[in-house]
């Protein structure tokens, strides 16, 4: 009897797919982090601007380019900044 079809290399595509999807939900669970993070550090933040508003006080946030990287302003030519880069 002769056999069509062979089993020769089933194992490593299985390999290949679990490795694949391991990889992927490895992904998902750090940019679950990451934004889990994100949204922990602006509560925090709205929190801190809130408390100052309601006591008459103005809000300066601890990090000053909050959202910006602030190492681009630096290393960048004063002749080539953008006006919102610009030091005031």
């Amino acid at each position: 009897m002769h056999k069509v079809f062979d089993d020769d290399g089933s194992v490593t595509i299985e390999a290949a797919l679990a490795l694949s999807s391991l990889v992927l939900v490895a992904a998902g669970i750090v940019g679950a982090i990451a934004t889990l993070a994100s949204y922990i550090a602006a509560v925090d933040m709205a929190g801190a601007a809130a408390r100052a508003h309601a006591i008459g006080v103005e809000y300066h946030p601890a990090r000053e380019d909050a959202g910006r990287n602030a190492g681009a302003r630096k290393a960048m030519p004063p002749s080539l900044r953008p006006a919102s880069l610009s030091p005031s």
